[in-house]
């Protein structure tokens, strides 16, 4: 049985200012907007110079791992969201340790420090690639993913986030505070980059995409709904660690496809291919990645969040596409 926590406003007393790490990523300038929009005094931490909407503060501190003490960081803290990470998508070269590096022990450091100066409160984004790559059918039934699955990890990016989890849950366990861990599955939204815009550019030059017969299932999340899911963990007051995956959308890659199109006001171009084909095209070196994403399925399950945080998607599916389709269009040459 799902127990519902309490939960405070960002912006009631004894939570008046929050720290983001990677605040001017994708996620992070969001949030920050987000939050400076419901009065929280942000204090925005970045590798490089740069400004943040919505933040109080930015302070630039170079390379993550190169920080030896996090705690001059931390003065007059209340919370943290730590957004930093090197990701899975256009890290071409990134090996084993230094997605650990990066991932994992920056982390830990920061979790530490912020132990150590009585900051009770840490939201740890992490993905749902810890539970793994697809998700598996039974019985006709496609399981959809959640915090308390055996974690199945398949690459280093993977392997690093789950990493990254156990060391912060043992920091946590015996703290006064509450760690949230959040897994979220493909985010999208304006500024987004990866494989939705490429999936795009392809869509609005007419090219033949194979995925007609496809039927899989996968889940995506809008990262304003990201963002809300977000705030309403900074929010709990009870301590102890939890982890959510969450989604706002199931949806099969053609049903995307003509989604997308339908945004972009042009006609879906799908043909159906047969599935060995496509299996095999999922074997190639450069896009077997990317065709594995489009052709498998990866459901991640909301009812624990919306169960315990009260959350709900506060954007729909329709008008999510629409502005991050429109936003796409604008930023194009």
């Amino acid at each position: 049985m799902s127990v519902r926590l309490t939960i405070d406003a960002p912006g009631a007393p004894g939570l008046q200012r929050v720290l983001v790490t990677g605040a001017n990523g994708f996620v992070g300038r969001a949030l920050c907007a987000e939050l400076g929009a419901q009065g929280v005094a942000v204090t925005a931490l970045t590798r490089d110079e740069c400004e943040v909407a919505g933040a109080g503060e930015v302070r630039a501190v170079g390379d993550f791992t190169a920080i030896e003490d996090w705690r001059p960081w931390l003065a007059d803290v209340d919370a943290i969201v730590h957004l930093a990470a090197l990701t899975h998508d256009g890290t071409r070269g990134a090996d084993g340790a230094r997605f650990h590096a990066v991932n994992v022990e920056v982390s830990r450091a920061l979790a530490t420090a912020a132990l150590a100066c009585d900051i009770r409160r840490f939201v740890y984004m992490s993905s749902i690639k810890v539970n793994g790559e697809s998700s598996s059918r039974a019985t006709g039934v496609m399981h959809a993913c959640s915090g308390a699955d055996t974690p199945a990890p398949e690459d280093d990016y993977g392997r690093s986030k789950l990493a990254a989890e156990q060391a912060l849950a043992a920091l946590w366990q015996d703290a006064s505070g509450a760690l949230t861990i959040l897994r979220p599955p493909l985010i999208y939204g304006p500024g987004q980059q990866g494989n939705l815009p490429r999936l795009m550019k392809l869509i609005t030059r007419g090219v033949p995409l194979p995925f007609g017969a496809v039927t899989n299932q996968r889940s995506l999340i809008y990262v304003d709904n990201l963002v809300s899911a977000t705030v309403r963990a900074l929010g709990i007051a009870n301590r102890g660690v939890r982890c959510y995956t969450l989604a706002d959308v199931d949806i099969s890659t053609p049903e995307l496809v003509r989604a997308l199109a339908h945004a972009l006001g042009v006609r879906a171009n799908l043909i159906n291919v047969p599935a060995p084909w496509l299996r095999a095209l999922a074997r190639l070196p450069v896009i077997g990645d990317r065709m594995r994403r489009l052709t498998d399925s990866l459901l991640a399950d909301a009812r624990a969040i919306e169960n315990e945080l009260a959350w709900t998607p506060r954007v729909e599916f329709e008008q999510a596409l629409a502005i991050t389709c429109a936003a796409w269009r604008a930023e194009r040459p």
